[in-house]
């Protein structure tokens, strides 16, 4: 599975909730795919920081929060899925785990160790799922996210990008705008 192609899937499943996606790549690749671009917080160069900003979110308001994210930065802002366990925010992110930090040069992570449900739900999450092949994907496309938060999916995608993938053609106060007005409807 590509990245992209997870992506699509994702967005088409979550509608006009809110949603954050970190790191360059994510980011443009949300952007790009993106039903309305109103929903989406795009927040690239914020490896490791995206969950922490969905935790201040999912604890002030009542709209279930949805993370797409990479493995580097899951790993880099490990501590706050600690604290989403703990706290139980109202979120559910997504990892789109390639085993890499791509967005950054490809450099390997040691994504490749870690049991996602043994963690997980050894954090305080109440859902996991792991999806490694097209197959699995069809079945998630499929079914029903009413799943109880927070929760976890992990799609295991191939790294790299398409070569034109383009940038975000607005600025970011107009995203944080759209992003705050979807918040608010």
């Amino acid at each position: 599975m590509t990245r992209e192609e997870v992506i699509q899937v994702i967005l088409g499943k979550i509608g006009n909730q809110p949603v954050l996606a970190s790191t360059g790549k994510i980011s443009r690749e949300v952007f790009e795919n993106s039903l309305t671009n109103h929903s989406e917080l795009l927040i690239p160069g914020s490896m490791g920081c995206t969950t922490g900003i969905a935790l201040g979110l999912a604890l002030n308001q009542d709209k279930r929060i949805n993370v797409i994210e990479g493995d580097g930065s899951m790993l880099m802002g490990f501590n706050s899925y600690v604290m989403i366990g703990y706290y139980g925010a109202n979120t559910i992110h997504f990892i789109l785990d390639n085993e890499s930090h791509d967005s950054t040069g490809g450099q390997r992570t040691v994504s490749s160790v870690i049991d996602y449900e043994k963690t997980f739900y050894g954090l305080g999450f109440q859902y996991v799922e792991v999806i490694r092949n097209n197959l699995e994907l069809d079945n998630f496309r499929e079914a029903s996210l009413g799943v109880s938060t927070p929760a976890m999916f992990v799609f295991k995608v191939k790294q790299g990008a398409r070569d034109n993938l383009k940038r975000p053609d607005i600025s970011f106060t107009e995203i944080k705008e759209r992003f705050v007005k979807c918040l608010k409807s």
